[in-house]
């Protein structure tokens, strides 16, 4: 779907969006919880500069009611107004955290107090810390949690030796039956999406048939695949199974022109978290950070969609070794980090900003309802001050952040 389109459907949807808009009832442990947050208030902010997911704005009124965007307030509303006459202040949408490991209330909360309103969770120590974030979060004003199934990968990988994953969640056998059971039993569990490893060549990993057979099920049920690579080898034969997203980057050389263009024609989408590239290349490699600049240029170039992650974690808690697992990476802060270095890569601010916002929106589904400034659409927003359009380090400069119409405190 083309960005012009995603604005299209969302002009035309966002009545329906309007109308559809549930009050859950809140029980008494779903009210304490609230001490964090305020509840939904109508806001009118006035005279900020908008980047609204694709271009930046000129000085705008937006106003926000019932956790939603909406076109206007009446007059007679009880609305705090925020006015940014004379102030350099800009609105966003707010962020995506494309890849990330949240466990507790107090990683949510991290990213919510640094502008991260949705994020991906790319697996948890358990899946039922996973889902736990979210069905106990879902109303609390704190961010949008999407979660994985078990991580797809065999018995006896690096990744299957992790404490804590359970031994029957592996593919054993391989076999058609078996690797389409694998994956209805994640959807069955709650699994927004499907999570698989391509280790180094020579790891004990899923075979390239079994690749495609997991896309092929995880397709049939509209599940999207997003696959773990270490390796150039790795990202080619996950875009030759047309995964629908490759998450890291080569350690051993860079995308070329050739895997990067193979990897547009299958519509595979790129998230770097060139983040946790530069800090695992600080401690393993130092030119393995410089690998993935060139590797992030090159898919840039051709025009392949890049999104904003992190791999945001706390695996000093597992007391694994730290060759073993990415370095800690700071749940909020790291997507800023993040920004930045997209921009060392070479994008745009621009870029960088879609990279956080509509990108994910559009290719993880969830349009038309976040990832814009648009009527109709979730009150999911960050107000910096400055202008981000021209200087990525202005996202660090947060004034206010709204998940749901929610103000975080």
């Amino acid at each position: 779907m083309m960005l012009s389109s995603f604005f299209v459907l969302m002009a035309v949807a966002w009545p329906a969006v309007l109308a559809c808009q549930q009050h859950v009832q809140r029980d008494a442990a779903s009210l304490a919880r609230r001490t964090i947050v305020k509840e939904p208030e109508s806001v009118i902010l006035k005279n900020v500069r908008v980047f609204d997911g694709i271009a930046r704005l000129p000085p705008s009124t937006v106003y926000l009611s019932s956790g939603l965007i909406v076109p206007f307030l009446s007059p007679h509303a009880n609305a705090t107004v925020i006015d940014g006459a004379g102030q350099d202040l800009t609105l966003l949408p707010g962020f995506f955290d494309a890849h990330a490991h949240p466990e507790t209330t107090a990683d949510l909360l991290s990213f919510a107090r640094n502008g991260v309103t949705t994020v991906m969770d790319m697996a948890c120590s358990t899946r039922a810390e996973c889902l736990a974030l979210v069905r106990e979060h879902a109303d609390d004003g704190l961010p949008s949690v999407f979660v994985s199934g078990a991580t797809a990968t065999v018995p006896g990988s690096a990744n299957a030796n992790l404490p804590g994953f359970p031994a029957n969640e592996t593919i054993a056998t391989g076999t058609r039956e078996e690797i389409d059971s694998w994956v209805q039993s994640q959807l069955d569990k709650g699994a927004s999406y499907i999570k698989l490893i391509q280790d180094r060549p020579g790891q004990l990993q899923l075979s390239p048939e079994e690749v495609q057979t997991l896309v092929n099920a995880s397709a049939s049920r509209g599940l999207q695949t997003n696959c773990h690579v270490a390796a150039y080898d790795s990202v080619g034969i996950a875009v030759e199974a047309g995964v629908s997203m490759v998450h890291h980057l080569p350690f051993d050389k860079s995308i070329d022109a050739d895997l990067a263009h193979s990897a547009k024609r299958a519509g595979t989408i790129s998230v770097p978290t060139l983040t946790m590239m530069r800090a695992f290349g600080a401690i393993l490699a130092p030119g393995m950070y410089d690998i993935a600049l060139e590797s992030v240029r090159t898919l840039r170039e051709a025009d392949v969609p890049i999104l904003a992650g992190t791999d945001a974690n706390a695996v000093n808690k597992l007391g694994i070794p730290i060759a073993t697992l990415p370095p800690p990476i700071s749940f909020g802060p790291s997507l800023h980090d993040e920004l930045a270095n997209l921009v060392e890569a070479g994008l745009t601010p621009l870029e960088a900003l879609r990279s956080a916002t509509v990108l994910p929106s559009l290719h993880f589904g969830l349009t038309p309802d976040r990832g814009a400034v648009l009527p109709g659409l979730r009150a999911d927003l960050v107000l910096v001050e400055g202008d981000p359009t021209k200087d990525i380090s202005v996202t660090r400069n947060i004034r206010k952040v709204w998940i749901g119409g929610v103000e975080v405190v």
